[in-house]
């Protein structure tokens, strides 16, 4: 046996250390005087026996014939690699009823025309008869509500039957500001499935209605607030992306406050998810403890709340996955939808064949993850994963790490990660 890979030894205190496993998400707490002998399976197995069991049954210690890396390499590409669903997101439209400060696209009148639409019922004709088990339907944008009896329903009521005839397993899902949900829309969405939306606020509802507010100026924070009570109360799972910023962190406290009264009946439906607003980026070492503060007294409550998520070998985003496109109302097919939807940025045309020609080689793009000589030597690779596959593009073959090499900045990482895991934890004990 030999010492894997992937352990990492953390100081905890002057006689505790952390130790964690990135491949196995494992960790022990022990007592720091045994942290020069863990490297020595052997020692351990002869002073500390049960610890040493512990330690084969975690991954902590792995057998010698055991290429770690070569293992994450093909864990990895099988996932990247799946078959089996198909995740197919839709911008029926640029245009949108509200103008965010940060948001990185230009919003335009544009509405996905006949010749598009029918190439796409013809994509997902296709994908579906292509002998997958689940198709997963997202709609983004823009505000894809804004389209909703032209171009969204049809698609929903379509691929729906199509799913049925070949029983496939068939879930929607959006991202929208909810400004434009109504009872009537989220009824008819539920005759085909329970859609998932994520819905964002912005601080509270002072500082949210200056961000987030209708061409006449007015606030949405309490219309948000209601649409997404209406929505747990269809049994539609729905995630609150709370966007915080220096300048909104503390407001943030009042939204959990009235959420926690407004959707406590509905916790299993709700999480809360908090994001960085990404040009604030430079104030993160003063913000972060809060949102860990905010996260736990949400989750004390019952609730599911996520904050400063990475894009892990085991979790990756959806763009990094081969079954994933995304079709703009113009034909342009993209990858993700986490850069402005431009020509510039466009990977792929849909033909009027209904195929996606990609422009760039797709196939290079699901190879590089791990490619980076840094991360095929780090002990959290499978935790980290050098990025998401676009950064890891922009980076252009040259060699660097997400923490800059910074030793104290992964050790902290692996902290925070190993409070997440507890936090999980705490989650399903709460709800068993």
């Amino acid at each position: 046996m030999k010492f894997s890979l992937y352990n990492n030894i953390v100081t905890v205190s002057s006689k505790i250390i952390l130790l964690f496993n990135s491949f196995s998400d494992s960790y022990i707490f022990l007592k720091s005087s045994v942290a020069n002998q863990l490297k020595y399976p052997s020692l351990i197995k002869e002073k500390y026996p049960e610890l040493y069991r512990n330690m084969v049954r975690k991954g902590f210690y792995v057998f010698d014939r055991i290429d770690e890396f070569e293992r994450l390499k093909s864990y990895a590409s099988k996932i990247s690699q799946d078959t089996t669903t198909f995740f197919l997101i839709i911008n029926p439209t640029m245009d949108c009823n509200l103008r965010c400060w940060y948001c990185y696209e230009k919003h335009k009148k544009s509405v996905m025309d006949k010749e598009v639409y029918l190439n796409v019922l013809s994509f997902i004709k296709d994908k579906v008869e292509s002998n997958i088990e689940n198709f997963h339907l997202g709609f983004f944008g823009g505000e894809p509500l804004m389209k909703f009896k032209s171009i969204v329903m049809p698609l929903i009521e379509y691929t729906y039957h199509l799913c049925k005839q070949e029983n496939i397993d068939f879930r929607v899902s959006f991202t929208s500001n909810g400004t434009l949900l109504t009872k009537n829309k989220i009824e008819k969405l539920c005759r085909y499935c329970k859609p998932s939306f994520q819905i964002t606020l912005d601080g509270n509802e002072e500082i949210h209605n200056k961000v987030r507010f209708l061409t006449n100026r007015k606030g949405t924070y309490s219309l948000i607030l209601q649409n997404i009570k209406v929505l747990l109360e269809y049994n539609c799972p729905v995630r609150v992306r709370i966007n915080y910023t220096k300048d909104n962190i503390e407001s943030i406290h009042d939204i959990l406050q009235k959420s926690s009264a407004l959707f406590y009946e509905h916790k299993d439906l709700i999480e809360f998810d908090f994001h960085r607003v990404w040009q604030d980026r430079d104030t993160e070492e003063r913000v972060l403890p809060k949102v860990k503060t905010y996260a736990g007294n949400l989750i004390g409550k019952g609730f599911k709340a996520l904050y400063d998520e990475l894009n892990e070998i085991k979790n990756p985003c959806y763009g990094d996955k081969a079954n994933t496109a995304v079709i703009n109302y113009n034909g342009d097919v993209f990858k993700c939808t986490a850069k402005d939807f431009c020509k510039e940025n466009r990977e792929g045309v849909l033909t009027n064949e209904g195929k996606i020609v990609w422009e760039k080689s797709q196939v290079y793009r699901l190879s590089i993850k791990l490619k980076n000589m840094a991360c095929q030597k780090c002990s959290i690779a499978p935790i980290c994963g050098g990025g998401c596959s676009r950064y890891i593009l922009e980076k252009d073959g040259k060699p660097y790490c997400l923490f800059n090499y910074d030793n104290k900045a992964i050790e902290k990482f692996i902290i925070d990660h190993v409070e997440k895991i507890l936090m999980k934890s705490h989650i399903k004990r709460k709800r068993i």
